[in-house]
């Protein structure tokens, strides 16, 4: 979710605990947001975003100056297009993070975005859904859904169905309680669903049926096939404690229904308690739990005891109470052994690579103990090491 000061936040499970929170936008509000399988974009008025679900900045672009952006739609290819109340929309390539095309489009612009297998849809303000070619954005045809405004469209199938304002005279709008349905395959309306609701947000929701949600700013909410008949029986409240509800979406899988008021609450809906938002989510990564509470005991007494098993900080500047000043420390590696005479012996030299066979003498991949490495003196520099250790703490 996304509210008015550019603030982002995510939930999870059908519990709603909180997951993160972070800053998308300084400045500007958070107009439409999208999930993608590598983070989330959010859209305000001149900046898409692009962050991990954890807060992290993938990228940030700045539009030109006066954009106006209010939608965005996901097409193929890992591109996307961005429209909003100026006369051009934006093709955008998320691989390169650079626009690709730029196209024109009348006044006032383009507010709400749809797509189907053969058209791109766009809505403006002035009540109008334009049908455009989904690769030269060509205009092939336009509904007059209203003669006020557009508030909001959905497509599904063959059918495509709006809600909006209707002009009432001296520049009044009021809430038209009639949706407009239109058929793709003929292109023209159908007969008006009448609802009982002041519509304001409509989404489709295939699940048997292919019905439609139809929710008020009040918090009623409606379902109801698009060319049957609305039943008050279908009508349905959202708690919202009179707040009025700014945004409305529907999960992937079409089994939760989310609403987000005026209050800064989202409210979830669904018809069973434990709900899946996607058909095939992925593993949620959640942060690491503290180590230090599930280290086991150390039984110092054991000689093979690794020193591993203690955690310590990494510190590149600054000095650890463990390190010896060097008058009391002398360095000794390991080195390596000699060469057994008898393989330089039988060695043939070929070029500068010489060639000798295995005597066998000792096993395999095994060095022999050496003199200085006695077991004494390794228990003597485990018991400095844990003496510092505990300094150290």
């Amino acid at each position: 979710m996304g509210n008015h000061r550019g603030h982002g936040m995510s939930f999870f499970g059908p519990t709603m605990v909180r997951y993160s929170s972070f800053q998308a936008n300084s400045t500007d509000d958070i107009r439409q947001i999208q999930s993608m399988e590598t983070g989330v974009l959010f859209l305000s008025k001149s900046n898409l975003k692009c962050q991990t679900r954890g807060g992290l900045v993938m990228f940030d672009y700045l539009m030109e100056e006066g954009a106006d952006m209010h939608s965005l739609l996901m097409t193929e290819n890992n591109t996307m297009l961005m429209g909003g109340l100026q006369n051009y929309v934006l093709e955008f390539d998320l691989n390169t993070v650079q626009q690709t095309q730029k196209f024109t489009v009348e006044a006032p612009g383009v507010a709400i975005m749809r797509q189907s297998n053969r058209f791109l849809f766009c809505g403006n303000t002035s009540g109008k859904v334009s049908l455009c070619d989904l690769r030269t954005f060509k205009l092939e045809h336009e509904f007059d859904a209203f003669s006020g405004s557009l508030s909001d469209f959905d497509v599904h199938g063959n059918l495509l169905a709006a809600c909006g304002f209707s002009s009432r005279g001296m520049n009044e709008l009021a809430c038209d309680r009639f949706l407009m349905v239109f058929d793709l395959r003929m292109m023209r309306a159908v007969t008006p669903l009448q609802v009982h609701v002041d519509p304001f947000f409509l989404r489709f929701i295939p699940t048997y049926t292919s019905r439609l949600a139809i929710i008020s700013q009040t918090g009623q909410c409606q379902f109801c096939e698009p060319t049957g008949l609305a039943n008050l029986a279908d009508v349905f409240h959202v708690n919202t404690v009179g707040q009025l509800l700014m945004s409305f979406d529907v999960s992937s899988s079409k089994q939760a229904l989310a609403f987000g008021d005026s209050g800064g609450g989202v409210h979830l809906w669904s018809d069973a308690p434990e709900v899946s938002y996607n058909g095939y989510s992925r593993e949620t990564e959640f942060a690491l739990p503290c180590l230090v509470d599930s280290l086991p005991q150390l039984d110092w007494s054991h000689d093979l005891l690794p020193l591993s098993l203690i955690p310590m900080p990494f510190t590149s500047s600054e000095p650890l109470l463990s390190d010896w000043v060097t008058t009391q420390a002398t360095p000794s590696p390991r080195r390596a052994p000699p060469v057994d005479p008898e393989i330089l012996r039988t060695m043939k030299t070929v070029g500068f690579i010489g060639y000798a066979p295995n005597p066998r003498t000792r096993p395999r991949n095994q060095v022999r103990q050496s003199s200085t490495n006695s077991v004494s003196q390794i228990q003597c520099l485990r018991k400095s090491w844990v003496l510092n250790y505990a300094w150290l703490v």
